[in-house]
């Protein structure tokens, strides 16, 4: 059996330059969004954004005063009408559905499919020991002493 002799076919078409996109003003966008917060859910198998926004306006007890919707599988939105709202939603988190977390995140101009990403956790101390909870030499200190 020959070998058959590989021939060059018909030259490919030049490349084209790379296409520019001009700079665009985001400054209405952000304005217009500056009341808004963008949420993800941790188990998009059991919670769906759609029954998430029902949920959460009936929990805040903000039905009239924002209005919320889903973004598909995973993200969803609010608008409000007053910053005072938004921040007291921000203040009485963290939150969850169906016993997962939810992400809720004030809405910033950066593309990334991974934003919300952050949980902010407030701790509150209800005591305070002036005695040390570990002892010297303890097996249960962290830092090894």
């Amino acid at each position: 059996m020959e070998k058959e002799k590989w021939t060059a076919g018909a030259r490919s078409k030049p490349r084209r330059s790379p296409v520019r996109i001009p700079e665009c003003d985001n400054s209405a966008l952000i304005v217009a969004n500056k009341l808004t917060l963008i949420g993800r859910v941790t188990n998009p198998v059991i919670q769906k954004p759609r029954a998430v926004v029902e949920f959460l306006s009936q929990l805040w007890n903000m039905e009239n005063k924002t209005h919320g919707r889903d973004l598909g599988s995973e993200k969803f939105i609010f608008r409000f009408e007053e910053e005072e709202d938004l921040l007291a939603v921000l203040r009485k988190g963290p939150y969850h559905y169906k016993k997962w977390m939810l992400i809720i995140q004030r809405w910033e101009p950066i593309v990334s499919e991974a934003f919300p990403a952050i949980i902010p956790f407030w701790i509150k101390n209800t005591w305070y020991s002036s005695t040390p909870l570990l002892r010297p030499n303890s097996p249960y200190n962290w830092d090894g002493t």
